[in-house]
């Protein structure tokens, strides 16, 4: 059954009230960001008719609340690890409480979860993006970057799936009302792409 079953991503939340983004492949399963509320995970994986039983670790792009606001609920309930870099870790655990023993700190090269091989990368916004292959199958995560570099496209070769987050207009942005330094900071390298 898994491995006859197509490689699937399942994005349950986009945008600056939360992210989380389902990956799975037979009865492997892996969560990118959880920046939602546990139930809204717990649900979201339902109407995909996964249980939490089956989720093989959690991987956290950065520590903002819309990707992380989940975590500690998640953590509460359920005994999965969660992957990131050291410093994000820190970051994490001096605004939530979360338990030490859970981190797998990230480290260059990939990981196996079950029927899932992953690798994660650099964006340039925040720490991590992540590439997922299963088979002949790859898919690629990258939220939080304000520019798409010449490794970031080498990361999105022969990518099968796309998850590539763009979360403005330009002519928007430039005579809406945010502050100056925030509409600089948005459009910047370490901001965000542009819907264009």
């Amino acid at each position: 059954m898994s491995e006859s079953s197509p490689l699937e991503v399942h994005v349950i939340a986009s945008g600056s009230k939360g992210n989380c983004t389902v990956i799975k492949k037979g009865n492997s399963v892996i969560l990118h960001d959880v920046g939602i509320s546990c139930r809204r995970i717990v649900n979201g994986l339902k109407e995909l008719h996964i249980d939490m039983a089956q989720v093989e670790g959690i991987f956290i792009s950065h520590e903002h609340s819309d990707h992380i606001a989940g975590l500690q609920q998640l953590l509460k309930r359920f005994d999965i690890p969660v992957y990131t870099k050291q410093g994000t870790w820190r970051e994490i655990q001096d605004k939530l409480i979360v338990p030490k023993n859970q981190l797998i700190e990230l480290t260059k090269g990939s990981l196996t979860l079950g029927n899932l091989i992953v690798e994660p990368f650099a964006v340039s916004h925040d720490p991590i993006g992540i590439n997922v292959f299963a088979g002949k199958d790859k898919a690629t995560v990258v939220t939080d970057t304000g520019v798409v570099s010449d490794s970031i496209l080498r990361r999105m070769d022969d990518t099968t799936l796309l998850v590539l987050e763009a979360n403005y207009d330009p002519h928007m942005l430039r005579f809406g009302p945010y502050q100056p330094f925030l509409k600089q900071r948005v459009a910047s390298d370490e901001g965000h792409l542009s819907n264009e």
